[in-house]
């Protein structure tokens, strides 16, 4: 998350141009609003967790995290 939504969106272009379906979404944090970078939605465990090993091979970190 990010507390610079300029930040975030850069973030989110970079992924999208690596080829991942990314998106952000914005939520309150206990000091102003932060920005997430999300990247899905999978219909599986098994497809988020491959996911994830795609951003990790592409240098970027991240969780599993249901999608509202």
């Amino acid at each position: 998350a990010f507390a610079s939504s300029t930040d975030a969106t850069a973030q989110r272009d970079a992924l999208r141009k690596a080829g991942f379906n990314a998106f952000t979404d914005t939520v309150p944090g206990p000091h102003g609003a932060l920005t997430r970078v999300r990247v899905g939605p999978v219909l599986t465990r098994a497809e988020a967790d491959a996911l994830k090993a795609k951003l990790k091979d592409a240098g970027k970190d991240g969780m599993v995290r249901p999608h509202p």
